[in-house]
């Protein structure tokens, strides 16, 4: 399954060709066809155990001839920027964190996350999000 246009800063911005034809959805482990149409590479295997066919142009797939796509692509896909989403463990009310200090609330740790997604946040970001949410 691809990536929900939801889930990127500006959804707008990604190219028509960018999506995969199959799952509608911007493209995850892409692939590339003969014919250079572009595919999540889960959603075209499972597309292949029902069909030899291109979705796209019906033409007979060698499973062989299918490649990872050119580094345009891949470095397209890696410039699209993604939304930062708080988990789902950590709400924004002012209650104790668990297992911190009791004057640490969720609300100071959302803040502390958020802060964190600067040019060089701190590593230490996702060991917190990580415990919070065991």
């Amino acid at each position: 399954m691809g990536i929900e246009a939801g889930e990127f800063v500006h959804p707008e911005r990604v190219s028509a060709e960018l999506y995969c034809p199959i799952c509608a959805c911007v493209l995850e482990n892409p692939v590339q066809t003969p014919t250079e149409h572009l595919f999540c590479e889960d959603e075209l295997l499972e597309w292949m155990i029902q069909s030899d066919a291109c979705p796209v142009t019906k033409n007979k797939l060698n499973p062989d001839d299918i490649r990872k796509p050119g580094r345009i692509i891949t470095n397209l896909l890696g410039e699209l920027e993604r939304c930062v989403r708080t988990p789902p463990c950590l709400s924004s009310s002012n209650t104790p964190a668990p297992n911190f200090h009791p004057t640490l609330t969720n609300r100071s740790l959302i803040s502390v996350v958020q802060s964190s997604w600067a040019p060089n946040p701190n590593p230490n970001t996702y060991i917190l999000i990580h415990a919070l949410c065991q």
